[in-house]
């Protein structure tokens, strides 16, 4: 068998910046195992740079998608935001970091948050739950202008090698579109159920059908207060025929009145409508 003389040979590694320093004999073997050595060198190489590629393509996804992409830690702190930020609520990414999830929600939407956050948390403890779950909540957010905005939120967990739960992905997409959609249609539904209604009352009286028309008109239009009322044809007096329950309540009226000369309800003359010319 021929000599083996020890040597030291070194392979300078880029995406590890550093000197890999290893013992090789010169001999066939040795020529063997520095094949070997350089085997895994190279796939090493190849590996670092894959996973850098890897890396790149997804912030580049992450940077340029119209969702805002935003990553929360356990403590439901920010440790990412996309800049689709500045298109969704007018802040810059480093703006939306800085941020606390109630600066983010509304009251309401805060509340449901904190509600599905505890009832995941309970069922991640049991040990039952699925750990590729996904929740998806429709929440109001503030935008920049102190203006809100509707969104639907996509969350998932992020998770360590032992799968436990170490951050949360949320995926935000303003829908506030649709939402005004929805409400359209829904209003619309409840005027034709307030007519269908409205045309069974054959047998009501008068003041039943007005009564019933003005609560509905007040419903439907989400307004606070309201009233039926007629003038006289000089303008002068101004007969009531219908309060709201709402108006009725808030101006602790007991019984209706029912006729109010002009002068006394504080209503100016520009605020009535003149009479067509005859």
């Amino acid at each position: 068998m021929p000599a083996q003389h020890p040597a030291w040979a070194s392979v300078f590694n880029a995406p590890l910046n550093t000197w890999i320093m290893f013992v090789v004999n010169i001999s066939c073997i040795s020529i063997v195992t520095g094949l070997a050595v350089g085997f895994i060198l190279g796939w090493l190489d190849r590996s670092l740079k894959q996973k850098q590629e890897s890396e790149e393509k997804y912030r580049l996804i992450a940077e340029n998608t119209a969702d805002l992409i935003s990553v929360l830690d356990m403590n439901l702190r920010f440790t990412y935001v996309s800049p689709a930020s500045m298109r969704l609520h007018g802040f810059t990414a480093e703006e939306a970091m800085q941020q606390t999830l109630d600066q983010v929600l509304t009251p309401e939407s805060m509340q449901l948050s904190l509600s599905v956050f505890e009832k995941e948390m309970q069922l991640e403890a049991s040990g039952t739950a699925d750990p590729d779950r996904t929740r998806i909540l429709e929440l109001k957010e503030y935008k920049k202008d102190g203006s809100t905005i509707w969104v639907e939120v996509n969350l998932s967990s992020l998770r360590d090698k032992d799968r436990k739960p170490v951050g949360i992905l949320v995926v935000t997409r303003d829908i506030s579109e649709r939402k005004r959609t929805e409400e359209t249609l829904m209003l619309n539904a409840q005027r034709m159920q307030a007519l269908l209604q409205l045309n069974q009352m054959k047998e009501a009286t008068l003041q039943e059908i007005t009564d019933f028309a003005l609560e509905e008109a007040v419903r439907l239009t989400q307004s606070k207060i309201g009233y039926l009322a007629f003038l006289n044809e000089d303008e002068s007096i101004l007969t009531m025929h219908s309060w709201s329950q709402s108006a009725m309540e808030e101006c602790a009226i007991q019984k209706k009145p029912i006729v109010y000369p002009i002068e006394t309800t504080g209503l100016s003359s520009p605020t009535i409508t003149p009479p067509p010319a005859r």
